[in-house]
């Protein structure tokens, strides 16, 4: 199940100014709520969609892996209304990350590298003894555990470790959450234009 994280991915619209300057237009409080909730919609709508398209700038995971790991909250604070993203904090499989494998078979009178992942665009990274086997019916990149006393001998019962990159919410903030104000510019971008717009559409129907 997923556990999910408020991240620094959050838009306002700026409600608060706004609606006073449609006030003075001679707007009713109807009609100012109104034009609010249709752009917090359309913002909504956006988010997600967003936040998969710039994670994906930076990190090489496929769209389907971040579905389902968003949440879009709307509340509202001393600034106004504002929507916010929420992300899954779990970690993400490393297989995930285009990983591959040359398999048990020898290449060249050697055996086949360790297997290897792409997290960031640009960047395939080796990963030391590290093979890929289907654990509990999903296929995993795996390491064989090793024994607690610090020896450095394989664990006798054969246990297998899985390996895991960042969570979506790690993806989300990014290096020093770039990812998440790069969300929250876009979002807040939108409702500068859809605010002011929704408002213009209820004049022509008065």
């Amino acid at each position: 199940m997923a556990r999910f994280t408020l991240s620094q991915a959050r838009a306002s619209n700026r409600a608060a100014v706004q609606r006073l300057q449609a006030a003075l237009e001679g707007y009713s409080p109807r009609q100012l709520e109104q034009a609010g909730s249709r752009t917090l919609a359309g913002a909504r709508r956006r988010f997600e969609p967003a936040a998969k398209r710039i994670i994906r700038g930076s990190y090489n995971v496929k769209a389907s892996e971040l579905s389902g790991k968003f949440r879009v909250l709307t509340g509202g604070d001393t600034d106004g209304e504002y929507i916010a993203l929420q992300a899954d904090t779990r970690a993400t499989p490393l297989i995930r990350f285009a990983g591959r494998w040359g398999g048990r078979a020898r290449v060249n009178g050697r055996w086949a590298q360790s297997a290897s992942a792409q997290i960031r665009r640009g960047g395939r990274k080796i990963y030391l003894s590290a093979f890929i086997a289907t654990l509990n019916g999903t296929r995993r990149m795996v390491v064989r555990q090793l024994q607690r006393d610090g020896g450095g001998k394989r664990d006798p019962r054969n246990r297998l470790r899985s390996l895991t990159g960042p969570s979506p919410y790690q993806m989300l903030e990014g290096d020093q959450d770039a990812n998440a104000r790069a969300v929250a510019d876009e979002v807040n971008a939108f409702i500068a234009r859809e605010l002011p717009r929704q408002l213009r559409l209820l004049r022509k129907t008065r």
